[in-house]
């Protein structure tokens, strides 16, 4: 059983006249956000519970699979990553630099932007990862230091 204990610290600063910047700066939008945020917790802890009571076998199996992900909906991305990694094999055997670039700018774009991954470090290496491929194909083609430092 998974207990989720929220945090009252914008409420008490709230309760003591104090403003913090994000509500200076976005106003409603915060609350808009975190209502939002608290949505999608809920969701992914019922997700999790249907996982964890499951007995089919189908379902256990594939229970690795849909936990890495933020919300079970988000399991396009295995494919999205899928396609682009093959997109990769075959536009290098064709020795086109600016389509690689472009596959990999534009799955590091998909990650950064759609946080699909539970665990938020994995969208920031994920992202990184793929900015880095784009970074060392430009460098294998035209100066080999930048391909170095984009795989140090």
């Amino acid at each position: 059983a998974v207990i989720v204990t929220p945090t009252n610290i914008s409420r008490a600063s709230e309760d003591l006249g104090v403003e913090t910047v994000e509500s200076f700066v976005f106003g409603s939008d915060v609350k808009e956000a975190e209502v939002l945020q608290r949505h999608m917790m809920a969701q992914m802890l019922i997700e999790r519970s249907i996982l964890e009571e499951e007995t089919d076998r189908v379902m256990l199996g594939a229970k690795q699979l849909f936990c890495k992900y933020a919300k079970s909906e988000n399991v396009w991305m295995e494919v999205c990553i899928k396609v682009a990694a093959a997109a990769l094999v075959s536009v290098v055997a064709v020795d086109n630099l600016w389509l690689c670039v472009a596959i990999t700018l534009g799955m590091a774009l998909v990650i950064g932007l759609a946080q699909p991954f539970a665990q938020p470090q994995m969208n920031v290496l994920q992202s990184t990862c793929f900015g880095c491929l784009a970074l060392a194909a430009v460098g294998f083609r035209h100066h080999m230091a930048l391909a170095r430092l984009a795989l140090a």
